[in-house]
């Protein structure tokens, strides 16, 4: 795993070294950092690994970092404007909406908060809402890829279900089937798709609508 790691790491290192735009992202965002961790997170990170490792896979200048600690009041360079989210996280997006940069607490992170947990990266790791988003690349000296879900992912080329009431949750703020959103991301990545078992009747447990889940037939699979 050690091994694996370092290769990952070395490949998001040597992809990312001469990209102007995902550069200037770091450096702002180390000018809004207090102090603390700092972290690359979302689909730029696990894109840009996917298309090292297997294949090409389109990435957008949309860059999700994780903050330990960020300013409490954002810097806001030239060029760029402030904005917010539904989730209430900060993001400055260039004048032209060709670069997004968003700031991530993780004292703030939705998941975390709702279960009332400590606000560290390995409750990050366990509260993302699939395998592949559970993954953080250190922004720093160390240059550190974590994320056990996540890497697992990346391994075997497997989406699945990381936090199940998450996924829930989002899945519902978004009008979409829990299995809506795995095949598409299976489908957006080439990778194959884990259906989780028991999770219509779960839902039904907790007393959901079922247009809300629509979960029916589903059972544990490797395929698209």
């Amino acid at each position: 795993m050690v091994d694996y790691c370092q290769r990952l790491a070395d490949e998001f290192n040597r992809a990312t070294l001469n990209d102007d735009r995902f550069n200037e992202a770091i450096a702002i965002a180390r000018t809004n950092n207090e102090g603390g961790g700092l972290w690359i997170t979302g689909s730029f990170l696990y894109k840009t690994l996917i298309s090292e490792l297997y294949h090409p896979i389109p990435t957008h200048p949309n860059f999700d970092f994780l903050f330990e600690k960020p300013k409490s009041d954002l810097i806001v360079p030239a060029g760029w404007n402030k904005k917010s989210n539904r989730y209430g996280n900060h993001f400055l997006s260039r004048v032209d909406d060709s670069t997004k940069i968003t700031f991530l607490p993780l004292s703030k992170f939705y998941s975390i908060v709702r279960k009332g947990e400590s606000a560290t990266l390995d409750n990050f790791h366990r509260r993302t809402l699939l395998n592949v988003q559970a993954l953080t690349f250190s922004i720093g000296g160390y240059n550190r890829l974590e994320g056990d879900p996540g890497i697992y992912a990346l391994e075997h080329r497997i989406v699945r279900v990381n936090d199940k009431a998450f996924m829930r949750d989002r899945t519902m703020l978004n009008d979409r089937t829990l299995r809506e959103v795995l095949r598409a991301k299976g489908e957006e990545l080439q990778f194959n798709v884990e259906y989780p078992l028991g999770v219509e009747r779960d839902l039904r447990e907790e007393g959901l609508p079922p247009e809300w889940y629509l979960l029916r037939g589903l059972h544990s699979r490797r395929r698209y």
